[in-house]
């Protein structure tokens, strides 16, 4: 990391400072080195000089033995010091402690040579004043004072013991010793003075190299700034992104000129503006933008973190980083944040994904996409009794037409037939090109297999509709070929699917074509069959070839036929008879029950008005109605209609829907059963127990009668589960206010059972099997005038 000015200019403080310490720790080193040799050299003159002058007096009983000891002890120690000096490498270890006590050993010694060579007379006490001065110099401070008052203090000491001893009789000598005192005050502080002003100036011409050193830094520094400035400015004006500074409030404090054009905003009307004034408001959104974590402010509305605005209120998508900014003390002032408007950028990536999973021209799923699509829908499908189909649709002989109208007409073609492909589909179901004329379908949801067919047979009369492409050379038709395989236990993966699909057009084709054709030869056979059974339904009204039989419900408590229940049998002028259980499913799905359901409904209006005008007192009629005819009013004004014509009362008809048709669409339903039930019509629910009803739709319902599904009476006397529902939904319809009837009872032990636990009505091959009308009618005779009873079961 690059020093900042402050603290370079620290470190070049430092370099100064320990420069200027280790100069001043050699100087004084040398210094002493020097005063150290001055001192051995002196001790040797003193010793020569004392032992050449004749006649040298020494004071009191102290001989010339005594100087002598006392002037080899200083040479010695002189010495030592001397070596001790010359051998310190480090400058630093010469201490403060080491100069005193050099300086404090000198005058002792000086002292006391100065003592037993004679006195002040001697001449000694003049060195007393130097060494003082060398080691105030040499100390500084205020204890630089203690040497020469040492050394004052010492020369009256040495001057008092003389007189003492009577080596000096006149006074003068402390006069002199005074005047020594001084002198050596005022060489110390002379000394001292030339040394602080050495070092004033010392520090004066250090300052001046630091400041002049820290100049040529700044100067550095601002040229370094004034650059680094420049490159960022470039960078903020030349990069394509936004760049907002915020403070900790979250207002603009800083704006790039092209943050300013992409919030449509001017930098100065920007600055003081808080940033959330720009982002967009979004009630769905729970996401908490990154931006917040670094200010100290809470969110004022619940935004989209992908969208902001313009400051005249455009949306745009948003790419955003922000991060954190700090100032020298590591304390937040705020955030910094890089955006650009990413709306172009979105679209042209929706544009590609897009492409890439769509034709070009049709604009439906390519390959690619449909086989995705397809393996999501197969994993999805395993977990449901529910089937898909697939469907390849091969336009006929397409090759001829592009050849003979130009590839430009085969593309409108093209289009044309992708349009009639969607409209002849559901919306959950898929289509998809393929490619060339060749196109897929995806059924989803279906409850058979076989009914796919309905949906082959619709594409093929879409797809063979007139086009008008060339008004010169008329209509132009168009015919197709379809192959169906559907999931099961030999097809659930997509390729196998595909295959089989590939394969069933191709056999669509090859037997003539313009036609479908389904993978399983078993499940082709149903289809025909079905196919077979819708054409014969076109003309079975027509041709008279529905019956109406009747079966009776018991009244258990009175014992006597309470109504009965039309039931409606197909025999086809062709064929054999066709269970009600297999055409009604293909009349409600092919629309055609509403036909047949206006037949019954005149025919068992007919009977009714037979029976009242020649039986007299006779029981009403149920119908089974579909919920298909639900759908409208078509139904209810049909049955309005006949009540009124034939003058039947209203009780003399009740109406019956199975739970599984009223579940299919319970609301519609509901709306259509309450505009029944306010023209006084009984209704009853059929097959109670085998669908899924809510018991709230059964609540809802106008329902004045149950009736349990055969399937639980069987188990009466097998099984106790059957016996327990059976016996809930009993007390269950009682406490709705509902009747019950129970069907299938066959033996009577399911009777017995019945009657045990409060049943209503019962219907079953136990009483009567399902009877032509004669029948019906001689039963209703014999029980009004007492020669038959339907009781009489055993």
């Amino acid at each position: 990391m690059v020093p900042s000015e402050e603290q370079t200019e620290d470190l070049i403080l430092q370099e100064q400072l320990a420069e200027r310490e280790a100069k001043s720790l050699t100087q004084r080193a040398a210094v002493l080195r020097v005063y150290n040799y001055y001192s051995i050299v002196l001790a040797f003159f003193l010793m020569i000089l004392f032992y050449e002058v004749p006649d040298q007096t020494f004071v009191g009983t102290f001989e010339p033995g005594w100087f002598q000891s006392i002037i080899l002890a200083y040479v010695i120690l002189n010495v030592a010091s001397g070596f001790y000096c010359l051998l310190i490498s480090d400058p630093a270890k010469i201490t403060t402690t080491v100069i005193i006590g050099i300086t404090i050993t000198d005058l002792v010694f000086l002292t006391a040579l100065m003592i037993t060579s004679g006195g002040v007379e001697s001449g000694l006490d003049s060195l007393l004043i130097f060494a003082a001065a060398f080691g105030g110099v040499m100390i500084h401070g205020q204890i630089s004072y203690l040497f020469p008052s040492s050394a004052l203090i010492l020369s009256f000491a040495a001057a008092t013991y003389t007189r003492l001893m009577d080596v000096e009789e006149s006074l003068h000598h402390f006069f002199e010793v005074a005047m020594l005192g001084i002198a050596a005050f005022a060489v110390n502080a002379l000394l001292q003075y030339v040394a602080d002003l050495l070092k004033k100036q010392e520090m004066e011409v250090v300052s001046l190299s630091t400041l002049e050193r820290m100049r040529k830094v700044a100067e550095q520094s601002r040229r370094e700034l004034e650059e680094q400035y420049d490159r960022f400015n470039v960078l903020l004006i030349s990069t394509s992104e936004g760049v907002l500074g915020l403070n900790r409030t979250g207002n603009i404090i800083f704006a790039n000129p092209r943050a300013c054009e992409l919030l449509a905003c001017k930098q100065e009307d920007l600055i003081n503006r808080s940033v959330q004034e720009f982002m967009l408001k979004s009630e769905d959104s729970n996401e908490v933008p990154e931006i917040f974590q670094y200010l100290a402010v809470e969110p004022s509305a619940s935004y989209d973190p992908e969208q902001w605005r313009t400051n005249l209120g455009e949306p745009f998508l948003i790419d955003i980083k922000s991060e954190e900014t700090f100032n020298k003390a590591g304390e937040p002032t705020g955030a910094v944040i890089l955006f650009k408007n990413v709306t172009e950028e979105r679209a042209k990536e929706e544009q590609l994904q897009y492409l890439a999973n769509h034709d070009a021209l049709t604009g439906l799923p390519n390959r690619a996409h449909f086989n995705d699509i397809l393996g999501s829908a197969i994993t999805r499908n395993e977990r449901t009794d529910r089937v898909i189909a697939i469907m390849i649709v091969d336009l006929d002989h397409f090759t001829v037409i592009n050849e003979r109208l130009g590839q430009q007409t085969g593309d409108e073609i093209l289009k044309e037939m992708a349009n009639r492909l969607t409209g002849a589909v559901r919306p959950g179901d898929l289509v998809a090109r393929m490619g060339g004329d060749q196109f897929a379908v995806m059924l989803v949801d279906l409850d058979l297999a076989e009914n796919a067919s309905l949906v082959a047979e619709k594409i093929i009369r879409e797809i063979s509709s007139p086009l008008n492409m060339d008004p010169e050379k008329g209509p132009l038709v168009v015919s197709t070929s379809i192959g169906i395989a559907v999931t099961g236990q030999d097809a659930n993966a997509t390729d196998e699917l595909l295959a089989k699909a590939v394969s069933a057009v191709e056999s669509a084709k090859a037997e003539g074509r313009n036609q479908y054709r389904f993978f399983e030869s078993g499940m082709q056979q149903k289809a025909e069959e079905k196919k077979r059974i819708q054409m014969l339904l076109q003309t079975a009204v027509d041709n008279q070839e529905f019956r109406l039989m009747y079966q009776p419900i018991v009244d258990i408590k009175k014992g006597r036929i309470a109504s009965s229940e039309a039931l409606i049998r197909w025999f086809p002028k062709e064929g054999d008879p066709i269970r009600p259980d297999i055409f009604i499913p293909i009349a409600e799905e092919s629309g055609q029950i509403n036909t047949i359901g206006s037949w019954v409904l005149e025919t068992v209006s007919q009977q009714a008005k037979q029976w009242t005008d020649n039986v007299g007192e006779s029981p009403a009629i149920a119908i089974n109605v579909s919920s298909k005819q639900l759908k409208n009013d078509e139904f209810r004004k049909q049955f309005a209609r006949m009540l009124e014509t034939y003058q039947i009362p209203v009780h003399k008809v009740e109406l019956e829907l199975t739970e599984t048709g009223v579940m299919d669409d319970p609301e519609t339903c509901l709306e259509e059963l309450g505009k029944l039930k306010e023209l006084g019509v009984s209704i009853s629910i059929d097959d109670f127990g085998t669908g899924y009803s809510s018991l709230d739709y059964l609540r809802r319902l106008p329902l004045d009668i149950l009736k349990i599904d055969q399937s639980f009476t069987r188990g009466i006397g097998e099984s106790e589960n059957d016996e327990k529902i059976v016996r809930v939904m009993i007390r269950m319809a009682h406490a709705m206010g509902l009747k019950v009837i129970c069907e299938g009872v066959e033996t009577v032990e399911h009777l017995r059972f019945l009657q045990a636990h409060d049943c209503d009505y019962v219907q079953g091959y136990l009483f009567s099997k399902p009877q032509d009308p004669e029948d019906i009618t001689n039963m209703i005779l014999g029980e009004n005038n007492g020669t038959y009873n339907i009781m009489d079961v055993h």
